[in-house]
């Protein structure tokens, strides 16, 4: 019996001893991860419960059947019962000693790291994704803190990926055109709903020499940041090319691609449809590098559909001039 008290003892003291000095060897953390001499919370529970629960009484009983056995030899069985009481009454001050300190300490090891759980959610559910929790233990308490802290750096790289994506739309929503220019006889109007924050999606109204309007509708077959980038860059190239060309989008897209192919080294490539719009004549003339066709309705022909189909490839794949246009009136 005094065995299993000293190992009792002697296991618990250990573990106190042991916690200030896991965050030395496991800096990192994934204490969870190491299984052999894992004590769950119950097992904990369990040895406690047998300490002072049940060792205290079988002691008494055990102490009384000796004492009993010892009254029936003694000359002197006044004697005998007064050891037998104060040795009952030292069990039983002892026993309620171990059991206050047990339950204290017990208290402190499962309420301690559930306070800290607590106060860590409380900051993280305050936007501090900054807060790590000590781990401390190899049990269900120590793989929840674990698991808190990766979903606290989790949420954080997800802020920084949100607040970037915010900083690239700023950036990307600042190229596109301000203001639908006025043009005498026409009504324009244009809007962009991106999937994400970000979006290879772009459109531009392009002012021309002789009156003209260019009309750009394109798409970066990626989103995110990377589309947006191969977007400004996309944007930035028609839109040069195209005042070189004024009235041939045909040359403006040739020039833009072989540029596009020259400076990038993605995997990347852009779908565009670009018209350049007289608005004197009414004549569009295009090209749709392997865009979504827009359509055309005539309000003046019962409502006929006409579908702008692609005239060549998309940018940024081949260096090549297999571009056609065509013209509509």
């Amino acid at each position: 019996m005094g065995g299993l008290l000293a190992s009792a003892l002697v296991f618990f003291a250990h573990d106190l001893l042991w916690r200030p000095m896991i965050a030395f060897f496991f800096p990192g953390g994934q204490l969870s991860e190491v299984s052999r001499f894992r004590l769950p919370v119950l097992g904990r529970l369990l040895v406690v419960f047998l300490l002072v629960g049940i060792l205290p009484p079988v002691l008494l009983v055990s102490l009384s059947w000796q004492r009993a056995q010892a009254l029936l030899t003694a000359p002197n069985p006044q004697a005998v019962l007064d050891n037998l009481l104060i040795l009952e009454v030292f069990i039983l001050i002892s026993g309620v000693v171990a059991s206050v300190g047990l339950a204290i300490f017990m208290t402190r090891t499962i309420t301690g790291p559930l306070d800290r759980l607590q106060a860590a959610m409380k900051r993280i559910q305050g936007s501090d994704f900054d807060v790590r929790v000590p781990v401390v233990s190899n049990d269900e308490l120590g793989y929840l803190s674990e698991r808190l802290n990766e979903m606290a750096a989790g949420l954080e790289a997800h802020r920084k990926v949100e607040q970037e994506l915010a900083v690239a739309w700023t950036i990307q929503s600042s190229f596109l055109p301000d203001e639908v220019p006025q043009v005498a006889g026409w009504q324009l109007a244009a809007t962009l709903e991106p999937a994400r924050q970000t979006s290879g999606d772009f459109y531009d109204l392009i002012p021309l020499p002789g009156g003209r309007l260019g009309l750009l509708v394109a798409d970066v077959a990626d989103k995110g940041t990377p589309a947006a980038l191969f977007m400004a860059l996309s944007r930035t190239l028609i839109r040069t090319y195209a005042v070189e060309h004024p009235t041939q989008p045909t040359l403006a897209l040739i020039a833009a691609n072989r540029r596009i192919c020259a400076d990038t080294q993605s995997d990347l490539f852009v779908t565009v449809f670009y018209g350049v719009l007289d608005p004197a004549s009414g004549a569009l003339a295009y090209c749709n590098a392997g865009h979504n066709p827009p359509y055309l309705l005539r309000a003046g022909d019962g409502g006929a559909v006409e579908k702008l189909g692609n005239t060549g490839l998309p940018l940024g794949i081949l260096d090549t001039e297999l571009w056609e246009e065509a013209r509509i009136q």
